[in-house]
């Protein structure tokens, strides 16, 4: 298995920037002080970045407590996840120093019908798929059809890709924002019999997505941070 991974907590993102890059690169990188400095930067500003979104308001004191994990891989290794779901996180940001951005499919809320994003995913499918390969599962969960159709509505791919450098933000199945609480709104059956219930698109679920593909002899650096106490 060609992969390492380092993580480590924070509630300063500067320092926790600074133990990650020396674990992880300090080595690799000696002589090019340069590169060096701009990585521990663009490392620190992605920590805070991180941080401050998920700061509740009015909160004081020390920052909040999050950990910061990096993943160092060569080849398929880095595909770690290859089949779509969700995160049991409050919020997970994702970001690729090295190589290709997680796979995911944005949705939104929005009172102009002209600015809602195609709904395409079949939630159903994320956690009662048994028994199908990865590209067989994916395509039940993002109907190809339909993607194909949202792209011809909106002009604009319903699967994203992140790109090397960019923090992508996922909201988790924690922060998923339901109307009904105390159950599953997946495939309870409850939000279809309410006569109450709010349309679909005036809702927001946790975001689906994937790992990309990863070729042979292909390098990786993923950055992956979340809130530490699972609290916010």
């Amino acid at each position: 298995m060609h992969e390492r991974q380092i993580e480590v907590h924070f509630t300063d993102p500067a320092s926790g920037a600074e133990e990650l890059f020396e674990i992880a690169f300090r080595g690799a990188m000696e002589g090019e002080a340069k590169e060096m400095q701009e990585t521990l930067s663009h490392l620190a500003t992605a920590l805070e970045l991180y941080q401050s979104a998920v700061t509740p308001p009015g909160h004081t004191g020390q920052g909040v407590n999050c950990k910061a994990r990096l993943t160092l891989s060569v080849g398929p290794d880095g595909t770690k996840c290859p089949k779509y779901h969700v995160d049991n996180v409050q919020c997970r940001m994702i970001m690729p120093i090295l190589g290709p951005g997680t796979m995911y499919v944005p949705e939104n809320v929005a009172e102009n019908k002209d600015e809602r994003l195609p709904r395409v995913i079949n939630r159903h499918w994320i956690r009662n798929i048994t028994g199908h390969d990865t590209l067989k599962a994916n395509d039940m969960i993002v109907p190809p059809h339909d993607a194909r159709k949202a792209k011809e509505l909106k002009g604009i791919n319903a699967v994203q890709q992140g790109r090397t450098g960019e923090a992508v933000f996922l909201m988790g199945k924690l922060w998923e924002d339901t109307v009904h609480k105390g159950h599953d709104c997946e495939d309870c059956g409850v939000c279809h019999k309410d006569e109450n219930a709010v349309d679909e698109s005036k809702k927001l679920f946790a975001c689906v997505h994937k790992s990309p593909v990863i070729a042979a002899g292909q390098e990786r650096i993923l950055l992956v941070v979340d809130i530490a106490n699972g609290v916010c």
